[in-house]
């Protein structure tokens, strides 16, 4: 029979939220390091837990009278940049040789199909 691990003791949010959460994260196995200092790569299994945590944790964010700020986002794989646009759901990036990459919210379902 598998060796079954339980998590003995997990530090109570109401003493320590930041720390209660990473340590959920970690022992939960929800994120990894990523190659770069300060990133997390999130693991598919962990999304929708993922995203019941970032709705609590803007809650009690947003409690403070703290607004929402968007910060920029790595994309892996993507080098040789000359050009970058956004607007508030998508984003746009140019490399030399001429390719267009697009990503983004997708809310009218035209992003990567061709159609301007």
């Amino acid at each position: 029979m598998a060796e079954r691990r339980y998590v003995a003791a997990l530090i109570d949010q109401e003493d320590d939220f930041d720390r209660s959460c990473v340590e959920v994260v970690q022992k939960a196995g929800l994120a990894a390091d990523a190659p770069v200092r300060g990133c997390k790569v999130i693991r598919p299994y962990g999304y929708g837990l993922w995203g019941l945590m970032v709705a609590r944790i803007d809650a009690r964010i947003k409690a403070t009278g703290v607004e929402n700020a968007y910060i920029p986002g790595l994309v892996p794989g993507l080098s040789d940049v000359t050009a970058v646009s956004a607007t508030a759901g998508s984003s746009f990036a140019l490399t030399a040789d001429g390719t267009l990459f697009a990503w983004g919210a997708n809310g009218e379902g035209k992003l990567g199909t061709g159609e301007p």
